[in-house]
């Protein structure tokens, strides 16, 4: 009987620990599941160590099956939460046909995208994490490490659990297939950046059709790093020994069509030229990315001065149309709004002018960075939406397609 007692209580015990783990950083169709095993192995923990008392009855025998059951607790959390990490690794290598069927006309029209997924998924924050720890990012703790993921949970719930991100680039992809002629761009696809559905599935797919030529444009502003890590897997692919053309679009920093949607929708709401102030809210990106991806920043910022010198054009006061930067760079978004309330401004536009499209970030960080900034009330602070699905995204993205296709017809 004691035997069966000391085993129920270290095996409840290291369940629990499991368990909890799951509970924080599993997605929420199985977070219910976790929290239910957590308290029944809580029951069979408590019932052994119930069970060890009464077989010994004596007080330090007791004190011991306490600190044993924290130990194995300790253990399945510490076990769980170092496999967390793993969730992005073992996906089966992505390799070209061989031989290739015959060849089939057309071009395939790849618009690759970092868009975050619709709910949260644990796989995300784990490639997130193992980003970070690439990039000499603090180191990741054992013990914090599955709170990390329960508060990108958190974060997608205080927008209502969904993020319309994916469907946004969704709905940009379609009109672009609405503009493009079907007969020379048979397969108009989005593709993601990690996960499933990634850019150099999306190739590899192509090509097991018999389609020779791909053209892919990035939905972003610059030269995105994920974007860019994308695209090197597709050359880790060796399209070119393949017989494949692949034409990579230049980002849209230069669009003068997208930077015109920005200004426009900025100057039409604006109701008193010489009292609006305008954040034109970039990116950022960490120092050390930044080292290696530099042309990002000064992609992001040369678009902004261009929104910029459009809003000055429509008659707004320069000193009140500022750049923020969303993340890792100065000013923030606060700081910001800060200052073009003392300078004056009575309304301030909080515009993502760099984003394509709305997610987590502009819906949730946005705002709670601006209302961090404490302005009197008389200020009114409202939040713009990204891009989205207008006609004028979709346009500059097929104007991307047709020049470089020509690219490749050279």
């Amino acid at each position: 009987m004691a035997t069966l007692a000391w085993m129920a209580l270290t095996i409840g015990a290291l369940v629990v620990g499991v368990a909890t783990v799951g509970a924080l950083a599993a997605p929420k169709n199985l977070e219910f599941k976790a929290a239910i095993l957590a308290m029944v192995a809580l029951a069979v923990t408590t019932w052994g160590s119930a069970a060890v008392v009464d077989a010994y009855e004596r007080v330090d025998v007791a004190i011991y099956a306490t600190i044993f059951a924290l130990a194995a607790f300790v253990g399945g959390y510490g076990l769980a939460s170092s496999l967390l990490g793993g969730l992005m690794r073992g996906s089966s290598e992505i390799s070209l046909p061989s031989p290739l069927p015959d060849e089939v006309p057309g071009t395939v029209a790849l618009f690759v995208s970092c868009a975050e997924p619709e709910t949260y998924d644990p796989r995300m924050t784990a490639a997130d994490l193992e980003e970070i720890a690439e990039e000499d990012g603090p180191a990741r703790s054992a013990s914090l490490t599955p709170f990390l993921y329960a508060a990108q949970k958190a974060r997608y719930r205080a927008i209502g659990g969904k993020s319309p991100a994916s469907h946004e680039v969704l709905a940009i992809t379609d009109r672009v297939r609405d503009l493009l002629d079907h007969n020379e761009y048979p397969i108009v696809k989005a593709v993601w950046c990690v996960g499933d559905n990634s850019l150099d599935a999306a190739v590899s797919d192509a090509a097991s059709q018999g389609y020779r030529r791909i053209v892919i444009v990035g939905i972003s502003v610059a030269e995105a790093f994920h974007i860019d890590k994308a695209k090197c897997s597709v050359d880790a692919l060796k399209p070119h020994l393949a017989g494949l053309q692949i034409g990579y679009a230049p980002p849209l920093w230069a669009s003068e069509e997208l930077a015109r949607l920005v200004s426009s929708r900025i100057l039409g709401a604006t109701e008193n030229l010489s009292e609006t102030g305008v954040a034109l809210v970039a990116h950022g990106q960490p120092e050390s990315r930044e080292q290696s991806h530099h042309a990002f920043d000064a992609q992001e910022q040369s678009f902004v001065n261009r929104v910029r010198m459009l809003l000055l054009e429509g008659g707004l006061e320069a000193h009140l149309v500022r750049t923020a930067w969303a993340d890792w760079r100065d000013p923030d978004i606060t700081e910001t709004v800060r200052h073009l309330a003392a300078l004056g401004a009575t309304k301030i536009l909080l515009t993502p002018a760099c984003h394509p499209v709305n997610n987590v970030s502009t819906m949730l960080d946005f705002p709670l960075a601006a209302n961090l900034s404490r302005v009197d009330p008389p200020v009114r602070i409202v939040q713009m939406r990204a891009w989205g699905d207008e006609p004028r995204v979709a346009e500059a993205l097929a104007t991307a397609v047709h020049e470089t296709q020509r690219e490749l017809d050279k």
